[in-house]
């Protein structure tokens, strides 16, 4: 299974879940090789930057201290939204370059 059947099926399928949680090594590096890369637009790349400071800072929209399960809600929709457009704002010739050279098919 590739890495967007793989992500596609875990949404649909809650018991699927395991399988993206195993890609998500694959994930991060492909995240980190977009980011290094210069055909990527700039604009993309700081939207999805300033996207996970937020998820890792102490400073919050919906604090954890009012309603924890909101509180991280927001963290990580904040950033899940930042992670699609991210990854929707790079041209998917660059993505499957990138995947080629990792080794994995899409």
């Amino acid at each position: 299974m590739n890495l967007k059947q793989i992500f596609e099926h875990s949404i649909r399928n809650p018991d699927a879940i395991i399988p993206f949680i195993l890609a998500l090594p694959k994930y991060f590096r492909l995240f980190w090789r977009l980011l290094g890369d210069n055909q990527v637009s700039l604009f993309p790349k700081i939207v999805f930057i300033m996207s996970l400071i937020y998820f890792i800072s102490p400073l919050d929209f919906l604090p954890e201290l009012l309603n924890p399960f909101i509180g991280y809600c927001d963290d990580v929709l904040i950033f899940i939204g930042a992670a699609r457009y991210f990854v929707k704002s790079v041209p998917p010739e660059i993505i499957q370059q990138h995947l080629r050279e990792m080794g994995y098919e899409l």
